[in-house]
C-alpha cells in the first residue's frame, strides 16, 4: 500500500521563522481561516493573475515554477473545498472578477463571508496548515506522471509537486527547512531514475510493461487506484499531462488546464491523458506501438463502467488537446503530429467514451480553463428551477407569430441555436460579456446550455437563469452531455456491454426536470449511425418539446411523435464585420419563397447583438419572408404543421415521383443549398436565370434531395441531369452521398467523372449515371451532392435528379 493510512502532521518547524516571518504572524494569519469547514470562515484568494499575465512563456524557468504553483493551489483547492467554499484562485481576471463580484455582492450567495486574499505560496499554505498529508512527487521525463500524481493527491489529500532539485524549485522549498512536507509517494525510482521505462514489469502490478513509459503509468493508476475502487467510478478527468511544458507555445497559457483539476481532486477522480486513435503513436509518446493509447483508454473505460454496475453514466471532464496532441494541427511553430483531423478527432473522443457510458462536459481549445469549479459547486441549487418557455396558441397569437386565426403563417419561421455550451469553460468565460451585451430583450433568444454543467457550475448557471430579460428562453445542447446516441444501442462497440439507452433517458429526466427544459437543440451524430425509431423514442421522454439533430430524414418533420429539425449550417462568425452579409447569405439560402417553411441553423459563441443584425438584415426588402422565433416555438410551430390537416395540401410530397427538379427560381423536391464553400449568386442573363458560382474558395453548388424521393433512389441509383452555361475551360463534376463504403471511411462524398468544359458560351446539359447514389446526405449540412467546377466560374441553370 502507498498511501499513508493515518493523518500525520504536515508542517515542520525548525526554526521560529517561517517564511512570513516570525510565528506570530503564522497564528495571526492561520487563526482566522477557520478549518473543519465552517461556513462561516473567511474565503481565501490566492491571487495567480498577474504572473499568468506577465509570464515569459519562452522562459523553461518561469515556465515551469508557474506551472508548479498553479498545480499546488489546484490541489489544495480540491481538498479545502471539498465540504464549503474556502479557497478562489483568482486566474483568468475578467471571468474570475465577474463571478466572485456576483456571488460575494449585497444578498448574494457568499455576501456574508470575509475574504482574505493572498498573493504567494508560503501565505497561500499557511492559511490551511492541516489540510494536506504530504507530498506526491512526479517525474516530468515521463509527462504521464503529472496525471497520475494530480489524482493520487486527490485521493489521498496530497500536494503533487514536479521532481526538480534545482535551486529557486517549488519542490525544493516544499522539502526544505523551515516548511519541510514529508513525502508520501515519488513516481521515481529510489535511484532517481524513472519509475516508468516501458520495458519489464510495470512497478507495484503483476502486469508486464505495454512497451510505453506513458501507458505503464496509466496501468499503474489503473490497477493501483480506479480497480480497488479508490477513485470514483462516476467522474474522469480528460486533461493535458505535463507533456505541454513542451508545446506551451500552441495555444494561450491558460489552455494548461491545471485550474480545471480542482473539482476532480475534489471528487477523487481518476485523471487521464490518452490517444483515442489506434492506427498511431502520439507525439508525445511515437515509440510506442500504435494504438497502445486507445487500448489503455478503453481498459480505464470499461474498469469504471464495471465498477458501477452500469448503473450510472460517466461523466467525462476534459477534451482532446488537438492543438498539442492527437490531431494534425500546427500552430505557433508546433505540430500536433498526428495523422486526423481536430474535428474527426473529437468524434472519435466523444465514440470511443459513448461506447462506455460516458458523456462530456466538454472543455474545448482554445477556451478550455475553468479555475474554481470545486468552489462553485457548493452552491445550493433549488430542486427546480423554472422558466416560461412553453410556446400557447393564445401566446403565438398575440405575438403575430401565428395570424389571428391561428393558423401559420406564409412565412420562413427560423431559429438559432445558440452554441456551444457543453463545457462550464465556456459558459463561465462568455457569460460575462454576453449578460451585458445590450440587445437582451429585444428578439427571441435561445440559450443551449447542457444541464450537466450544474454539476461544476452551479451557481453560473443558476445566475444566468435568474438574470434572464424578455425572449430569452433555454434549451439543452445535445443534452445533458456530449456523447453519440447511437451507440449507447445494443450492439455495443464496446464487447459485452448491454444496452445502455434506457439509462441515457433515465439520467437526462433528472436534469430536464430540475432546470425546467424541453427541448434538445443538438444531437450530434459525427460519423455514427444516425438516430433511428428507437432513439427517437428515447428522446421523447425527456425531450417532448423538440429536437435539432446534426442528420435528419428531412429538414423538418415528426417522428415517433417527437418534432425535430435538421441543424442546416453553422454560421460563421462575422459580428462586426464587413463579411456580415456573407452570414446573413448563409441563413437566406435556406428560406424557401413558399411558406411555411422551417429553419434551424447553429452559430457558436456569438452575442445576441450578432443575431439582433442579422435579424434586423433578413427583415430588409428584397428578402423572401422570415420571422425568427425561439427554438421550443419552432418545433411547436413543426408540431402544428405537421399534424394538422388544415395543411395537408401545403406539406409537399415526393415519393411517387420519378424525378426532383431545380432552378434558380423554383424548386420541386431539390433544393439548393447555400455552405460556406458553395455561396452562389442569382443572376438573369439574357432572360435565363442562373446560379453564378465564380469559383476559387468556393468552388461548389450543393443540393438536396426531398428526403421521401431519396428513400426511392437506393439501391438502383440515380441520374443527375445538368443543364449549364459554358463558361469556362476546364471541368463540370459531381460530388455525391453513395453507398461506397470506402469514400464514407476517408470521410468523403465520391466523386463521378467530370465531363470537359470548353468554354464556348453554349447552354449544354449533361447526365451524370450514379447508380450507388442513396442520398442520405450524411455530410454538408445533408446535402446529397454538389457541383464541381474545378475551382473555375460555373452557370448552372437547372438540375434535375431522375430515379432508375
Amino acid at each position: 500500500m502507498f498511501f499513508v493510512s493515518s493523518r500525520m502532521t504536515v508542517v515542520t518547524f525548525r526554526a521560529c521563522v517561517f517564511w512570513l516571518g516570525a510565528w506570530a504572524i503564522l497564528i495571526a494569519i492561520t487563526s482566522t481561516s477557520g478549518w473543519a469547514g465552517e461556513a462561516d470562515s473567511a474565503i481565501v484568494v490566492f491571487d495567480l493573475s498577474e504572473e499568468h499575465t506577465r509570464l515569459d512563456v519562452s522562459n523553461p524557468e518561469a515556465l515551469r515554477r508557474h506551472y508548479d504553483k498553479v498545480m499546488l493551489a489546484t490541489c489544495l483547492q480540491g481538498i479545502v473545498n471539498r465540504e464549503t467554499p474556502r479557497l478562489f484562485v483568482r486566474y483568468n481576471t475578467e471571468p474570475d472578477d465577474f463571478w466572485f463580484e456576483k456571488m460575494t455582492e449585497p444578498g448574494a450567495w457568499l455576501a456574508d463571508r470575509k475574504v482574505e486574499r493572498v498573493g504567494s505560496v508560503a501565505e497561500l499554505l499557511a492559511k490551511f496548515p492541516e489540510a494536506v498529508k504530504g507530498l506526491v512527487v512526479w517525474d516530468e521525463r515521463v509527462p504521464a506522471t503529472s496525471n497520475v500524481a494530480a489524482t493520487v493527491a486527490g485521493v489521498d489529500d496530497l500536494l503533487a509537486v514536479r521532481f526538480d532539485e534545482s535551486e529557486g524549485s517549488l519542490y525544493r522549498e516544499m522539502t526544505s527547512a523551515p516548511i519541510e512536507f514529508k513525502v508520501v509517494r515519488r513516481f521515481l525510482a529510489d535511484d532517481g531514475t524513472p519509475l516508468f521505462t516501458g520495458t519489464g514489469k510495470i512497478p507495484e502490478t503483476s502486469r508486464e510493461s505495454t512497451g510505453s513509459a506513458k501507458n505503464d503509468a496509466y496501468v499503474w493508476l489503473l490497477e493501483n487506484c480506479i480497480k480497488p475502487g479508490k477513485t470514483n467510478d462516476r467522474i474522469l478527468g480528460y486533461y493535458i499531462d505535463a507533456f505541454w511544458l513542451q508545446c506551451a507555445n500552441a495555444q494561450p497559457l491558460s489552455n494548461h488546464t491545471l485550474n480545471n483539476l480542482d473539482y476532480l481532486m475534489a471528487h477523487r477522480a481518476a485523471i487521464v491523458d490518452l490517444n483515442v486513435w489506434d492506427d498511431e503513436a502520439s507525439v508525445d509518446d511515437p515509440k510506442q506501438p500504435p494504438g497502445t493509447d486507445a487500448k489503455t483508454f478503453r481498459e480505464i473505460l470499461a474498469a469504471m463502467v464495471k465498477a458501477n454496475r452500469q448503473k450510472n453514466m460517466i461523466a467525462v471532464f476534459g477534451f482532446p488537446p488537438w492543438a498539442f496532441k492527437y490531431s494534425d494541427a500546427a500552430s505557433n511553430g508546433w505540430n500536433a503530429g498526428g495523422r486526423h483531423g481536430a474535428v474527426l478527432t473529437e468524434w472519435k473522443f466523444s465514440e470511443t467514451i459513448t461506447a462506455h457510458n460516458g458523456y462530456m462536459d466538454a472543455d474545448a481549445l482554445g477556451h478550455s480553463s475553468f479555475p474554481n469549479a470545486s468552489f462553485y459547486s457548493k452552491y445550493p441549487l433549488p430542486d427546480v428551477i423554472k422558466q416560461d418557455a412553453v410556446p400557447t396558441r393564445e401566446r403565438l397569437i398575440a405575438s403575430g407569430v401565428l395570424d389571428a386565426e391561428g393558423k401559420l403563417r406564409p412565412l420562413n419561421y427560423y431559429a438559432h441555436y445558440q452554441g456551444d455550451y457543453d463545457a462550464g469553460a465556456w459558459i463561465y468565460k462568455f457569460f460575462p460579456r454576453f449578460l451585458a451585451d445590450p440587445a437582451r430583450g429585444t428578439l427571441p433568444l435561445s440559450w443551449a446550455i447542457n444541464p450537466n454543467l450544474g454539476n461544476r457550475f452551479p451557481f453560473g448557471l443558476h445566475y444566468i437563469r435568474t438574470h434572464s430579460k424578455a425572449g430569452e428562453v433555454f434549451v439543452a445542447g445535445e443534452a445533458a452531455g456530449y456523447l453519440k446516441p447511437s451507440l449507447l444501442q445494443a450492439p455495443r462497440p464496446a464487447p459485452g456491454l448491454p444496452d445502455a439507452l434506457d439509462l441515457w433517458v433515465a439520467h437526462n429526466e433528472k436534469y430536464y426536470r430540475q432546470w425546467d427544459l424541453a427541448v434538445t437543440g443538438f444531437s450530434i451524430d459525427g460519423a455514427t449511425p444516425p438516430m433511428n425509431d428507437r432513439g427517437f423514442a428515447a428522446y421523447q421522454k425527456f425531450s417532448p418539446g423538440g429536437l435539432g439533430l446534426q442528420r435528419a430524414p428531412a429538414p423538418f418533420g415528426l417522428r415517433k411523435n417527437l418534432a425535430f429539425a435538421q441543424m442546416m449550417t453553422d454560421l460563421p462568425g462575422s459580428e462586426g464585420n464587413a463579411d456580415m452579409g456573407q452570414t446573413v447569405d448563409a441563413l437566406r439560402g435556406y428560406f424557401e419563397s413558399k411558406g411555411p417553411n422551417f429553419v434551424l441553423v447553429r452559430s457558436i459563441l456569438q452575442t445576441p447583438s450578432y443575431f439582433a443584425e442579422i435579424q434586423r438584415r433578413l427583415l430588409e426588402p428584397g428578402n423572401f419572408p422570415n420571422l425568427l422565433v425561439d427554438m421550443p416555438t419552432l418545433f411547436w410551430l413543426i408540431r402544428e404543421f405537421e399534424t394538422n390537416p388544415k395543411y395537408e395540401a401545403e406539406r409537399p410530397k415526393f415519393a411517387d415521383k420519378k424525378s426532383v427538379m431545380a432552378t434558380p427560381m423554383d424548386s420541386a423536391g431539390l433544393r439548393s443549398r447555400r455552405i460556406a464553400d458553395g455561396v452562389a449568386q442569382i443572376e438573369t442573363l439574357d432572360g435565363r436565370a442562373g446560379w453564378n458560382v465564380a469559383g476559387g474558395g468556393s468552388p461548389f453548388l450543393y443540393f438536396d434531395v426531398a428526403n421521401d424521393f431519396a428513400e426511392k433512389v437506393a439501391p438502383d441509383g440515380a441520374t443527375v441531369s445538368v443543364t449549364y452555361v459554358d463558361v469556362s475551360a476546364g471541368t463540370l463534376g459531381i460530388i455525391y452521398d453513395s453507398s461506397d463504403a470506402a469514400a464514407m471511411v476517408a470521410g468523403a462524398f465520391k466523386t463521378a467523372p467530370p465531363v470537359p468544359t470548353l468554354g464556348s458560351g453554349k447552354v449544354l446539359t449533361h447526365e451524370f449515371v450514379l447508380p450507388d447514389a442513396i442520398f442520405t446526405g450524411r455530410q454538408n449540412a445533408s446535402c446529397d451532392f454538389r457541383l464541381d467546377g474545378g475551382g473555375k466560374p460555373m452557370r448552372i441553370l437547372s438540375v434535375k435528379v431522375s430515379r432508375h
